[in-house]
């Protein structure tokens, strides 16, 4: 074993077998880890604009946003993921959440950073938070 590599395993444990993680990676796994899985967990709230134009400007923008999150989501990087909406009478959108499965913050960071949603002036600010599932 060369320190630093990637190494591919056989697992025969089907907790780690089943795992939509392990599966989505093609069963890669870091030695001298903490974490037998690649990638790392994170939440991304994603906050929009709040002036009268920054609905008009989401709904244009999506079709370009919705191709980058189907991307991930065939690589096997997104969990899950959608928009937040207002809590009123009219239920407008006002944000996204998602939960990416990814190699660090940084790669989080890089990705929402050049979402279309962020150039478009949609999202203006964003949290980007590890995430750990519940076991249940």
């Amino acid at each position: 074993m060369i320190l630093g590599h990637t190494l591919r395993f056989s697992l025969r444990a089907p907790i780690l077998r089943e795992s939509p993680r392990y599966r989505s990676h093609g069963g890669l796994l870091r030695p001298f880890s903490s974490s037998l899985l690649v990638n790392e967990t994170f939440v991304v709230i994603a906050h929009d604009a709040d002036d009268r134009d920054a609905l008009s400007r989401r709904m244009a923008t999506r079709p370009a946003h919705i191709v980058r999150v189907k991307e991930l989501k065939a690589k096997g990087q997104l969990v899950t993921g959608g928009a937040v909406l207002r809590d009123d009478h009219r239920g407008d959108m006002c944000g996204s959440v998602m939960i990416l499965d990814m190699d660090g913050k940084e790669e989080v960071e890089e990705w929402v950073k050049t979402d279309p949603y962020v150039n478009a002036k949609v999202w203006v600010s964003w949290d980007i938070l590890p995430f750990k599932a519940a076991n249940v």
